[in-house]
């Protein structure tokens, strides 16, 4: 960790970890987040999100430019089909929040393009 970004989550449920605001506006801001909560967009300033209750997983997330995702952990592969599926159609920029070690599994591999490999770059700001 280096600035003043300090790495902390906030449980609320089982199911829901909340990135803090000064990680995620490392990255940029964005235009839409398909698994936040009205609270959240609204101190993120997204004028497009979803919340379990409007089921981002059923809309169409190829008219966005950037998108964040912190998807809730039980439906974490749901999440990163439909990221994937969107990149290949929109070419638009996702930004999924995973556990590292979901990323070596072979669930996720074969999830995204069955085997190619995966780029992933940290940000110079971290």
């Amino acid at each position: 960790m280096r600035g003043n970004i300090k790495l902390r989550t906030n449980l609320t449920n089982k199911d829901d970890w909340y990135t803090p605001k000064d990680f995620v506006f490392r990255f940029g801001v964005f235009d839409y987040d398909p698994a936040t909560t009205d609270e959240k967009a609204q101190e993120f300033g997204l004028q497009s999100y979803d919340t379990i209750e409007t089921d981002g997983l059923s809309k169409d997330w190829t008219q966005y430019k950037r998108i964040w995702i912190n998807p809730p952990f039980t439906r974490k592969h749901e999440f990163i089909i439909k990221a994937w599926e969107t990149y290949q159609k929109a070419k638009n920029e996702i930004y999924i929040l995973f556990p590292i070690e979901f990323l070596t599994t072979k669930r996720f591999h074969s999830t995204v393009g069955g085997g190619q490999t995966i780029y992933s770059e940290w940000s110079n700001q971290l």
